[in-house]
């Protein structure tokens, strides 16, 4: 299965960002923006399969958009992402 990296591109969020690890398990993780921003979630995994006729194996998925509010939140205090990070 192929992992999240430390150093992540974002680009549907309408301007480039680059999300950073800052901490993680198996199931959670903590990434920092270069914006100031702080996403915590719970890890997907996305099973192999045919997308746009390319093969792609099984692999962690960054959340998007309809993944925030329920298993993915953003911060811009640190304590605060921490905090959830815990309870999650």
């Amino acid at each position: 299965m192929e992992k999240l990296g430390n150093e992540v591109k974002l680009h549907n969020i309408g301007y480039p960002v680059i999300a950073t690890l800052v901490i993680r398990t198996r199931k959670k993780a903590i990434y920092y923006r270069d914006d100031g921003i702080y996403e915590v979630f719970r890890i997907k995994v996305r099973k192999a399969g045919k997308i746009f006729g390319k093969f792609l194996p099984e692999r962690e998925v960054y959340p998007g958009n309809e993944d925030f509010g329920f298993t993915a939140w953003t911060y811009r205090d640190k304590a605060k992402a921490f905090k959830k990070y815990d309870r999650i």
